[in-house]
């Protein structure tokens, strides 16, 4: 109804909520379209409890996108497991536009220009351990800032364009090769480790 739609802000202005989520049929999806990411999965992420927990991640994601989640540090010792698929297939279900690929060194230097950080996944390829202790302290701080699972409103600093307030929504995902590419202290919920 027009009523359930009128709301006010916090100070007191009155605004028309024009969203209508669309309203799918769950008995009119294919099941048989999606088997193969499933089978994809299953090959990527062979424990079960990993995977379900990540497509559960995925599926909170596509309903709520402000949801971000714990930051995915994924796992595979071999080259060529397919974990860039992966994130392809994210971009293809939730548009190219809102998958950025970002170096994992521009993550950890305190990035100048951080316009990633609007999108809704950022994936982070070649995450690689850091022995410097001292760029290993900086980058787990600025990891931890960066990843926390509550929506943030940060300054963005586009490389074109002013810089703005906006909310940073964005689910990560880190992918390497090495088991200590994050140091990562036991019971940190920011992060969820999947091999």
């Amino acid at each position: 109804s027009t009523r359930e739609k009128l709301f006010y802000d916090g100070e007191g202005d009155l605004y028309y909520n024009l969203f209508n989520p669309k309203m799918y049929d769950s008995e009119a999806v294919d099941k048989e379209r999606l088997q193969p990411f499933y089978d994809f999965l299953e090959y990527l992420i062979p424990d079960t409890t990993e995977r379900e927990y990540f497509t559960d991640w995925l599926a909170c994601k596509v309903q709520d996108p402000a949801f971000r989640g714990a930051a995915m540090f994924m796992v595979a010792k071999q080259q060529g497991t397919g974990r860039n698929t992966l994130a392809d297939m994210i971009g293809q279900m939730f548009g190219h536009r809102h998958v950025k690929q970002v170096p994992f060194n521009k993550i950890i230097n305190n990035p100048t220009y951080n316009g990633f950080q609007e999108s809704l996944f950022v994936v982070v390829n070649e995450t690689m351990s850091i022995d410097d202790f001292n760029t290993n302290r900086r980058a787990a701080e600025a990891l931890k800032e960066m990843v926390d699972p509550r929506p943030q409103l940060i300054t963005v600093n586009p490389k074109y364009g002013r810089q703005r307030e906006s909310w940073s929504v964005s689910s990560y995902l880190f992918l390497s090769n090495h088991d200590d590419g994050l140091k990562l202290t036991g019971g940190d919920r920011r992060f969820y480790a999947v091999r």
